[in-house]
């Protein structure tokens, strides 16, 4: 459980800036998928040795891991429905990756080490990335842009005021 929660920490900014989401019940799902994973490994390995030497056997051991995988893999399906297991639209840019990044540096020292000024340091550095998307968040509602995209056989138009944006499609050619 432990490294299950701690893999998450570690892989979190990174995660959420190439998926854009957060998974929320990744205990509850690791709690089948790191062991059926692990039995799926060496199942597999086994199998691959013995598929060399004894016929019948292996045959019996694939159907084994195919529905040990078919098993994890509905699991995480049913996990995957459950109501609200992620937390989609979350946009982070490399800046602020790195910040989270250094954030989890400085609270690791902190709490390793037990010096108190590491603490303040860290939080200090929550404070400044919370502020740096205050920032970002009242520039991006002020936004006003005008695009337009000409295109073979339609033009379009978006109008962008703050983070309502329209779309005017010209179906006739230009």
């Amino acid at each position: 459980m432990c490294t299950s929660l701690t893999a998450q920490i570690a892989t979190l900014p990174i995660a959420i800036y190439y998926f854009y989401q957060l998974p929320t019940y990744f205990l509850l799902s690791n709690l089948w998928v790191v062991p059926a994973t692990f039995c799926i490994l060496i199942l597999a390995v086994v199998l691959l040795v013995i598929s060399l030497f004894f016929d019948p056997i292996h045959l019996y051991m694939g159907w084994v891991l195919e529905n040990l995988i078919s098993v994890m893999n509905a699991y995480v399906m049913w996990i995957e429905r459950l109501p609200y297991s992620k937390i989609s639209d979350l946009y982070l840019h490399w800046s602020e990756v790195f910040v989270m990044y250094l954030i989890q540096i400085v609270l690791l020292v902190a709490f390793r080490k037990e010096l108190f000024i590491w603490l303040v340091f860290g939080l200090l550095l929550i404070i400044f990335w919370q502020i740096i998307n205050l920032f970002t968040h009242f520039n991006a509602n002020e936004r006003k842009m005008l695009v337009i995209y000409d295109m073979q056989d339609q033009m379009s138009i978006d109008v962008i005021e703050g983070y309502s944006a329209r779309l005017m499609i010209d179906r006739h050619k230009l």
